[in-house]
Parts: C-alpha cells; structure tokens; sequence
C-alpha cells in the first residue's frame, strides 16, 4: 500500500487536514490545563498513582 505525500493532496484538503490537526492539539492543551486545575485545587492527581487510588477505593468503601 502506497503512502500519499502531502504534496499529492489537493490544497484544500492539506488546509482541512493542518486544521484538524492544529484544532487537536489546542483541544488536548485545554484539557491538559483544566487537568492541572482540578489538581491544583482538589489536590488530587490525575491518573492518581497506586497509592493514591489504594486510598481512594478504601475510603469508598468504608462509605459504602
């Protein structure tokens, strides 16, 4: 199977593409950002690491 290189691509379709693109790394910047900020005023880490999530079920469980 053959690769298609950018230049083959018709110009609107290589705008619609760098569009795509650029609109997905602004999204995951958002969101890592609004990540830091749960962190930063929950103080809980996101993924949590093992000892933190061995906290968290227990502390679950005990409301259960």
């Amino acid at each position: 199977m053959a690769v298609e290189r950018s230049e083959n691509l018709p110009e609107p379709v290589r705008n619609a593409l760098a569009t795509a693109i650029g609109l997905g790394v602004l999204g995951f910047q958002q969101l890592q950002v609004r990540r830091r900020e749960f962190e930063k005023s929950t103080g809980v880490s996101i993924p949590p690491s093992p000892a933190e999530l061995g906290d968290m079920i227990r502390r679950f469980t005990e409301r259960a």
